[in-house]
């Protein structure tokens, strides 16, 4: 007489343990590289800004008779300003409104496209700083990101000097 041994099939505790291990140790591999990715992609938008800022103060001052405009950028109120009859580098939102720069949005109220970044044109011929870690007196513009961007990536950011030079500052990922 012949006894049928019944054999069940499956995975032991053991075998278990190591795969989800593994996969957690995989996801967060892949999770660190993510966040470089995002960081690295925020740093070129933040160049891309900058040198568009810069630019479009230094075609203003050439229609202006040398006037450059001087302040921040990240308000959504310049979208709907009207272009002054003289280009006296009264307001930053001049270059928005005189379509130097196209209108975005600038993220009022923390929304928006440019919510992490405070933007500024810089008025090189006054020397005014507006950027905390980065501006000399040569800058056209500056892009840094603010407060509302998690640490460690809040403070870093861009410069573009009369040159057109861009110079990184506060730990800001190298130009892509």
């Amino acid at each position: 007489m012949m006894h049928k041994t019944s054999r069940i099939y499956g995975f032991t505790l053991i075998e278990i343990l190591v795969v989800v291990l593994t996969l957690g140790i995989l996801v967060l591999l892949g999770a660190v590289q993510y966040s470089k990715t995002v960081e690295m992609n925020r740093a070129e938008q933040a160049i891309v800004l900058v040198k568009q800022i810069a630019a479009a103060n230094h075609m203003y001052s050439l229609d202006s008779s040398g006037n450059y405009v001087s302040g921040q950028l990240t308000n959504n109120a310049c979208n709907a300003a009207a272009c002054p009859a003289t280009l006296t580098g009264a307001s930053p939102c001049d270059l928005i409104a005189c379509h130097y720069m196209p209108q975005r949005d600038w993220g009022d109220n923390a929304q928006g496209d440019f919510a992490t970044y405070d933007a500024y044109a810089v008025n090189p011929v006054n020397g005014s700083q507006p950027c905390k870690l980065g501006a000399n007196s040569n800058d056209l513009a500056c892009v840094q990101r603010n407060s509302t961007a998690q640490n460690p990536y809040n403070g870093w950011g861009y410069t573009v000097d009369i040159t057109g030079a861009v110079q990184a500052f506060g730990g800001a990922p190298s130009q892509p």
